[in-house]
């Protein structure tokens, strides 16, 4: 799996003295990242920004995030708090990147010098990818983007629907995601409905899902004709592929964690709004092939 941020970095960032201990080696930094998929997806262009800027890039992270790592970047096991695997010298970190207090005091204590750490939610008014952004000096750039190579998106690429999120009041209501799902098949489009690999509660939705793990859901997004889904972790997936992405926003507030490029629907929306609109994009993006 192919993963990149999106853009590249106007300046480099200064490391003072010998990065790593030895002169000519590049400097190392280490980004600690532990929540849910879409807050992990945001911070992706933290690490492809630390990448091109020089850095070599070892990522303390879930093991089921591991798939999308930058293949220039490397995963970092550990513990939470984060304790780091005992092959990593604290010393020969050059910056450490984390993204939350609980972070930041357990990389202060393995005395590592220079800890960068932002709140794990936005302020008010600032959106979480930005928030995640300014972790660096200068900010990261560009956005969360997910490149499966070799996927393809077929000419019968289906709508996918995936109503399911972590936080059930985020959930719109199955009824009205049955109602998009039965116009769509109405007009002759296929549709299939997505659970996220922590899925639960999916013996109540009206049409059974498939359940693929975080790969699979990854090839998914990326062939989908285009996704539909609420402010959850798949959404920000599918939009990271370049998919065109659907999300109904309900309690969170879009101008905070809507994904990049993807079509905010409030929660008043009506489901004829929302097929029309899935119809109309998997018909532009089956023609952009």
């Amino acid at each position: 799996m192919r993963v990149t941020g999106g853009g590249q970095a106007s300046s480099a960032w200064r490391v003072s003295g010998s990065p790593s201990g030895s002169p000519g080696s590049r400097p190392v930094a280490v980004v600690v990242r532990n929540g849910a998929l879409g807050d992990f997806i945001l911070t992706l262009p933290v690490i492809d920004t630390l990448l091109a800027r020089g850095f070599e890039v070892r990522v303390a992270c879930p093991e089921r995030y591991r798939v999308l790592l930058p293949v220039d970047a490397s995963h970092l096991a550990g513990r939470w708090p984060f304790e780091p695997s005992p092959e990593i010298d604290p010393a020969m970190i050059d910056v450490a990147v984390g993204f939350s207090s609980v972070t930041d005091a357990s990389l202060r204590a393995l005395g590592i010098a220079n800890v960068r750490t932002v709140t794990p939610r936005p302020p008010d008014g600032v959106h979480a990818a930005e928030h995640y952004a300014s972790v660096l000096s200068p900010p990261a750039v560009g956005h969360p983007s997910v490149r499966l190579e070799g996927a393809v998106r077929a000419g019968d690429a289906p709508v996918c629907i995936a109503p399911g999120s972590g936080g059930r009041e985020k959930r719109w209501p199955l009824a009205r995601w049955r109602a998009v799902h039965d116009r769509l098949i109405e007009v002759g489009l296929p549709a299939v409905w997505v659970a996220g690999p922590d899925e639960e509660d999916t013996e109540a939705w009206p049409v059974p899902p498939v359940s693929p793990d975080l790969r699979g859901l990854c090839e998914r997004a990326a062939t989908a004709g285009c996704w539909l889904g609420p402010d959850a972790g798949p959404s920000h997936l599918a939009a990271a592929t370049g998919t065109p992405t659907g999300v109904v926003f309900g309690p969170t507030d879009p101008g905070q964690w809507a994904p990049a490029g993807a079509k905010v629907f409030p929660w008043s929306s009506s489901p004829a709004e929302v097929a029309a609109w899935a119809i109309d994009a998997r018909t532009r993006s089956l023609r952009a092939r």
